[in-house]
């Protein structure tokens, strides 16, 4: 199965528009980023997109904004622009049916209804792609994650199965109790394609260490690393229940459940994928992988520099996305007060491990601009010790 590709878009477009209203009134001058967007996803998804406009006039300009299709919607419909200001404007294309679908988003002058500019958006949508990976959570310890605990971790094994696609060669594994660094139980099974043992304890309480994680083994073909087999995840019960409270319990499995899969577990040992050995407090490293760096270019990000967090001490330094940079992307070592996307670099990322993935169900995501304005309290660190190398399974 090949995985499916969202296309890098075409060089952003720079529109300057000029109209002249009737009886005198000043002429809005507008620059528009783009002027066509093409967006890709999956039937029963929506993907969104941007565009800047900005006002080079003289005196601040009332705006209405509309797309005619039932489809495509568009967030401001209403917008004042100051003279010299910009407002970034979001489109949205909800994928009903497998066929593409053209539309326009039409920016209209509010003082006398004239179309100032449109924004032309094309929309593929695609089957979603059916998965051969399977994720299996088995749960152990004195006290089991509650029924609606449990559900979570499902639901994050069923998330990334959306996204990995491609079936991997069963192993069967048998140990006794104590392997992995003493993690696991004694284990006598065969596993398509990876097993995760899952175990609540209480740790340090809350607000402290919220667990580890990590791949136990991993395949070999010829010698070389493949990808994990088997992984686990502890976490302090006194953390889990406070997320959940919060309703924030879904990211944090969600990205310890990426760690068992490789994502900064596999970038240097077995594998390497950063330009140079990382070291916590040191050089800020890129991670190589063609792969995730063509998304971050899509995803705004500079081309070819695709950073690793080096702050944090060991458990968040060079496991996870630089959050400095990438502020609420998911594997980041963060957790952001609103919303966490799984983006399309992490796919991407999982795919230059050796994975075969699908981007079309990633989720919406922007590189911010290197002057965004962060909220010092938006969120809180991920208290974790991110466990490897893992061992050879065979």
């Amino acid at each position: 199965m090949e995985p499916s590709r969202v296309r890098p878009w075409a060089a952003l477009l720079l529109v300057a528009l000029a109209v002249t209203a009737c009886g005198g009134s000043p002429q809005p001058r507008l620059n528009l980023s783009k002027n066509a967007l093409a967006l890709e996803s999956a039937v029963g998804r929506t993907r969104s997109d941007t565009f800047t406009i900005t006002n080079q006039g003289p005196e601040s300009v009332r705006l209405r904004l509309s797309a005619a299709q039932g489809w495509l919607t568009v967030s401001p419909t209403t917008v004042q622009v100051g003279a010299g200001q910009d407002r970034t404007v979001t489109v949205s294309g909800a994928c009903l049916a497998a066929t593409p679908q053209s539309g326009q988003v039409t920016v209209k002058w509010d003082d006398n209804g004239a179309t100032l500019a449109t924004v032309n958006v094309d929309l593929s949508c695609h089957a979603a792609p059916a998965s051969d990976f399977d994720i299996d959570v088995v749960f152990f310890g004195a006290t089991p994650p509650t029924p609606t605990q449990q559900a979570v971790f499902e639901a994050a094994a069923a998330r990334w199965s959306e996204l990995i696609v491609g079936d991997l060669p069963p192993r069967t594994l048998s140990v006794a109790a104590g392997a992995c660094g003493g993690a696991l139980p004694a284990v006598n099974m065969e596993i398509d394609d990876v097993a995760i043992w899952a175990k609540v304890e209480l740790l340090d309480g809350p607000n402290g260490l919220l667990g580890y994680a990590g791949p136990c083994h991993y395949r070999t073909v010829g010698g070389e690393p493949m990808l994990p087999v088997t992984g686990y995840m502890v976490f302090d019960s006194a953390d889990l229940e406070a997320l959940e409270s919060v309703g924030r319990l879904q990211d944090v499995i969600l990205h310890e459940m990426g760690h068992v899969l490789g994502i900064g577990t596999f970038w240097e040992d077995p594998g390497m994928h950063l330009d140079a050995p990382c070291t916590p407090g040191g050089t800020v490293r890129r991670f190589v992988g063609p792969e995730a760096n063509a998304r971050h270019t899509e995803a705004g990000g500079v081309e070819n520099q695709l950073l690793v967090e080096s702050d944090g001490g060991v458990g968040t330094a060079c496991g996870h996305w630089d959050d400095e940079t990438y502020a609420n992307e998911l594997m980041t070592g963060y957790l952001s007060a609103g919303e966490n996307p799984l983006s399309a670099i992490t796919v991407g990322s999982l795919a230059d491990i050796g994975y075969e993935v699908s981007y079309l169900l990633a989720d919406d995501y922007a590189v911010p601009a290197p002057d965004a304005v962060r909220e010092a309290d938006a969120g809180f660190r991920i208290g974790e010790v991110v466990r490897f190398p893992p061992e050879p399974l065979d």
